[in-house]
């Protein structure tokens, strides 16, 4: 069978992210918090996955995405690959909250972040419109204003 309902995998960093779709924390889905080794069982869960979908990959640190590296690779056939030769689409905000008491030398996209994990890239899309304020543009402005530390007095 080419597809099957674990060949998309969908997990979220946040689990108020993961309650809108029903899915799983990307932690618990790839066993983040806790064993260092996985048994076969565990092991098993992901031998029919190969899209793994992460919202909200703007709260996870640095180390986080370096550790997620290293756990795919435990799970997969291939460990010579990034992230174990699964695909890996991930979605998050950058200009919303930070992970919680992250260093700036922490964050997946600081300018102060060693960007180790930036070779297990192959692609990124980083989407510049704002949509998400459509029905209230002036809403959306400021905050584009302040993101780039421009505010004004009358801001």
């Amino acid at each position: 069978m080419l597809w099957n309902n674990r060949t998309f995998l969908f997990t979220a960093y946040t689990g108020s992210a993961v309650s809108c779709f029903g899915g799983i924390t990307i932690c618990k889905a790839d066993f983040l918090n806790g064993k260092i080794n996985l048994d076969q069982k565990e092991t098993d869960e992901w031998k029919d996955v190969q899209i793994l979908v992460i919202d909200e990959i703007s709260f996870m640190k640095t180390l986080g995405m370096v550790n997620l590296d290293v756990r795919l690779k435990q799970c997969s056939r291939d460990r010579m690959k990034p992230f174990g030769g699964y695909s890996v689409i991930s979605a998050g905000d950058f200009q919303q909250l930070e992970p919680c008491g992250a260093k700036p030398e922490q964050l997946l996209f600081s300018g102060e972040s060693s960007h180790v994990w930036c070779n297990l890239l192959d692609a990124v899309t980083i989407l510049k419109s704002d949509c998400r304020f459509k029905g209230d543009p002036q809403y959306g402005q400021l905050l584009q204003r302040m993101w780039a530390g421009d505010l004004s007095t009358k801001d």
